[in-house]
C-alpha cells in the first residue's frame, strides 16, 4: 500500500467571527434607560467569541500513514486504520439543531466520531480518500466513496 501524507486538517473559524460581529452590533446599540446594559451584554458576546476562536482555531485532525488523531485543548485521541471495521456518515439531532459526524466503529462494536460540520469539503475528500485507500476490508458507505471522488451531498457545504 501507498504510504499517506501527513496532512493537519483545521476547522473552519469563521462562526467565531459572525459572534464577535453580532457583539459589536449589540454594544453600539442605544439604551434609553440604562446605558450600561447592552455595553456588558456586548463584551460578553465578543469575550465569548474570543474564547470560541482560540478554541476552534487549536483543534486539528492529523491524517497520516498510521491513522486520523484528533487534537484539542483537552485530550488527543488517534483512530488507526486497521481497527476500523466500519465507518459511516450520521446526523445526530439535539434538540431543534442537529450535527454531521464522522462515525468509525472496530469489529467490536467500540464507536469513534469526529464532528464534520466545521470542516471544508477539501479536508473532508482528503480523510475520504484515505479511508478508501487504507480500510480496504472495512464496510464503507456509499457516500464516503462519493466524497473521495468529490461528489458531497447538498448538506455538506
Amino acid at each position: 500500500m501507498f504510504p499517506i501524507e501527513t496532512t493537519v486538517l483545521r476547522q473552519r473559524t469563521w462562526p467565531a467571527f459572525l459572534m464577535t460581529a453580532a457583539g459589536l452590533g449589540v454594544l453600539f446599540i442605544p439604551s434609553k434607560q440604562n446605558t450600561n446594559v447592552p455595553v456588558y451584554v456586548g463584551l460578553g458576546i465578543v469575550a465569548f467569541s474570543i474564547l470560541l476562536y482560540f478554541l476552534i482555531s487549536k483543534s486539528q485532525l492529523i491524517v497520516d500513514d498510521a491513522g486520523i488523531t484528533k487534537k484539542n485543548l483537552l485530550k488527543t485521541k488517534q483512530i488507526a486504520w486497521e481497527t476500523i471495521g466500519k465507518t459511516y456518515l450520521k446526523r445526530e439531532h439535539h434538540g431543534k439543531s442537529s450535527n454531521l459526524y464522522w462515525v468509525f466503529e472496530d469489529p467490536n462494536g467500540k464507536k469513534s466520531k469526529i464532528q464534520i460540520d466545521l470542516l471544508s469539503r477539501k479536508s473532508l475528500r482528503v480523510i475520504a480518500e484515505a479511508i478508501t485507500m487504507k480500510c480496504k476490508t472495512a464496510s464503507i458507505e456509499k457516500r464516503i466513496y462519493n466524497m473521495a471522488e468529490g461528489e458531497f451531498p447538498w448538506y455538506i457545504w
